[in-house]
């Protein structure tokens, strides 16, 4: 007879800025155990000098999630998913491993209870778009924003870093069913930070 002694070790820290995929999602394994997957993130201006126009007239702000199709779980159970600003900077380098910790502010921006469905394509009018998830966000985050249109914030894009660090996006981990872990796809058209009002009372985004 063969007798196989196995033990576990604590993996190092991972680089997890690397890759377009980000998993976000809290899923509970008989075997392994719970695990929770969160994100930090932050934006950039599309040019110096930004300006969203004049007269503007705040109307809401959303944050937009597009699912890779990749999960791993349960995709049937409800996740409380919460969304904090960033108070913090995130390292400007060019590895940034998992054992970081970006310190943000203890109010929510945005709270919504999602059932993943990274398969599922979105309805839009005639159209059937790819799979992707919305969070309404506050509207006093919105009006930050807002209230950056023509000041030093819009000059530069660390100007704006200086002004909006980023956005640290995590799931409550009290569930009570299996859970499940799923992708986001950073770089799609469909993630995105969608800021609505209206400048010279026309719409725009």
């Amino acid at each position: 007879t063969l007798t196989i002694l196995a033990y576990t070790l604590e993996a190092d820290s991972i680089i997890t800025n690397l890759e377009d995929d980000n998993i976000l999602g809290v899923m509970h394994d008989p075997v392994f155990g719970k695990t929770r997957a969160s994100m930090f993130f932050q934006f950039r201006l599309p040019r110096n000098n930004f300006s969203l126009g004049e007269d503007l007239s705040f109307d809401s702000i959303a944050m937009y999630f597009s699912y890779s199709g990749k999960y791993y779980g349960n995709i049937e159970s409800f996740q409380q998913l919460r969304i904090y600003e960033l108070s913090g900077h995130l390292p400007d380098q060019d590895s940034i491993y998992s054992t970081l910790r970006v310190p943000f502010y203890p109010d929510p921006i945005g709270i919504a209870q999602i059932r993943p469905a990274p398969t599922d394509s979105v309805p839009s009018d005639t159209l059937m778009l790819a799979p992707h998830f919305r969070v309404r966000l506050s509207d006093d985050f919105g009006k930050k924003i807002i209230a950056a249109n023509g000041t030093d914030a819009f000059a530069s894009v660390p100007n704006f870093l200086e002004y909006f660090k980023g956005l640290h996006v995590t799931v409550e981990d009290n569930i009570t069913e299996t859970g499940s872990l799923f992708n986001i796809r950073m770089f799609s058209i469909f993630t995105r930070l969608s800021l609505y009002y209206r400048a010279d009372t026309l719409p725009q985004r």
